[in-house]
C-alpha cells in the first residue's frame, strides 16, 4: 500500500524572509503539521511551526534566515516529507544552489547539503560567508580559466580545499579568459563567436570527454569525508551544469530530472542577465548583437541532451561512460548511492 500523501512538494521563499510550501495530494486534505530542522534529518530535534488544515498550502517565517534550514511535513498515517530550499538565498551570488532532493529512479532521494552548484564566488559578502561556513563545506572546485580565476579570486576560507581546473580541456593550462565578457571584447562582433547554438554545443561536446576538471570531481565524490563541496565556474550554468549532471547520472537520477535541474539556471540568472546587459550596452552595438548575447546567456534543453546523446553514441550507455571515463563501475556507484542517497 502507497502511505505517501505529499506530491509536487514544492517551497519558495517570498519577500521579507517568508517561505511558502505547497503540495499536492491524491488523498482528501488531512491535517499537517510543519517543523524545521537545522538537519536534514527526522532525529526528534524538529521544532514545530505550524499546522494547517483543509489546503495545501503554508506561509511563515522563515525561522532563522542565516543558515539553511529542513521543513518537515507530517500527516498522520502518511510517510513525512522532508523539503528545503534549491537555491542558497546569497546576497552575492545568483545560481547558489542544492542539487538535494532530487527523486532516484528507484524513489529514494540525493541528500541535501552534499552536492552544491554555483556561480562565481567572488561577490559573496561577510553575511554571506558565515552562512556558508555554517554549511560545513569540504571542498570547491573552480573549473573557470586561469584568466576569469585572476580576475575574480574565490575567497580564501580556511578548512576548505580549493581546487581549480579549467573546465574546458582547450583552456586547461591557459590564461585564456572563457567569460562571454573577455570573448566579446577579444571579438570585434559576437556574430564572429557564430551561431550560439552551435557554439554551446560544440562545448558541451568536448567537455564530457577526457576532462580532467570532471574526472577529479567522480574521484572526490568517491570520499564522503571531502563533501559538501561545492562546483563552480562563472555563471554556474554550462561547465558547473555538466558537473551536476554527472553526479546525479551516477547517482540514478533520471535525464529528464537532471535537465529540469539544468535549467533552473534560466530562473535563478534572469534578473544577473538582465542587469548585465544593461551595464554592457556600449559592448552591444545593435539590437542583433543584444539577441545573441541573450542567447549565449541562457541554457537549453538541447545543449545538454547533445552532451547526454553523443556519450551514449560514443559508448553505448551511460553506465559503460562512467565506468570507462571515470571508474565509476558498478560497485562503485552502490557504494556512492549507499553514501548520498537516503
Amino acid at each position: 500500500m502507497d502511505n505517501t500523501y505529499f506530491k509536487n512538494v514544492k517551497i519558495t521563499r517570498l519577500c521579507d524572509n517568508k517561505v511558502n510550501i505547497s503540495w499536492k495530494s491524491e488523498e482528501e486534505l488531512n491535517q499537517v503539521n510543519i517543523y524545521w530542522n537545522k538537519t536534514p534529518e527526522i532525529n526528534g530535534t524538529e521544532e514545530y511551526i505550524t499546522t494547517v488544515e483543509g489546503e495545501a498550502v503554508v506561509t511563515f517565517d522563515d525561522p532563522d534566515d542565516r543558515r539553511k534550514n529542513y521543513f518537515i511535513l507530517k500527516a498522520e498515517g502518511y510517510v513525512s516529507e522532508i523539503v528545503a530550499e534549491a537555491l542558497i538565498p546569497f546576497k552575492g551570488t545568483s545560481n547558489f544552489r542544492d542539487i538535494g532532493g532530487y527523486k532516484t529512479k528507484d524513489g529514494r532521494r540525493v541528500k541535501w547539503n552534499t552536492f552544491y552548484r554555483s556561480d562565481e564566488l567572488a561577490g559573496l559578502t561577510e553575511e554571506d560567508m558565515e552562512y556558508l561556513k555554517s554549511l560545513g563545506i569540504k571542498t570547491i572546485l573552480d573549473y573557470r580559466s586561469k584568466g576569469e580565476v585572476n580576475a575574480k579570486p574565490d575567497p580564501l576560507i580556511e578548512g576548505i580545499e580549493n581546487l581549480n581546473i579549467s573546465g574546458m580541456k582547450s583552456l586547461d593550462n591557459s590564461d585564456v579568459n572563457f567569460d562571454l565578457i573577455s570573448l566579446m571584447k577579444e571579438s570585434k562582433s559576437l556574430k564572429d563567436l557564430g551561431k550560439p547554438e552551435e557554439f554551446l554545443k560544440k562545448g558541451y561536446i568536448e567537455m564530457v570527454f577526457e576532462n580532467e576538471a570532471l574526472k577529479k570531481l567522480m574521484e572526490y565524490i568517491e570520499y564522503p569525508d571531502k563533501m559538501p563541496i561545492i562546483q563552480h565556474c562563472t555563471a554556474g550554468k554550462d561547465r558547473t551544469g555538466i558537473g551536476s549532471a554527472l553526479i546525479l547520472l551516477a547517482l540514478g537520477v533520471s535525464e529528464e530530472t537532471i535537465i529540469e535541474d539544468y535549467l533552473l539556471t534560466n530562473v535563478y540568472r534572469s534578473n544577473s542577465n538582465e542587469v548585465l546587459i544593461n551595464s554592457i550596452g556600449n559592448l552591444l552595438k545593435d539590437e542583433d548583437s543584444k539577441e545573441i548575447f541573450k542567447a549565449f546567456m541562457e541554457v537549453k534543453k538541447e545543449y545538454m541532451e547533445c552532451a547526454l546523446n553523443t556519450i551514449k553514441e560514443r559508448y553505448g550507455s551511460i553506465d559503460e561512460y562512467l565506468e570507462k571515463e571515470y571508474g565509476i563501475n558498478q560497485e562503485k556507484r552502490a557504494r556512492l548511492q549507499q553514501n548520498y542517497l537516503w
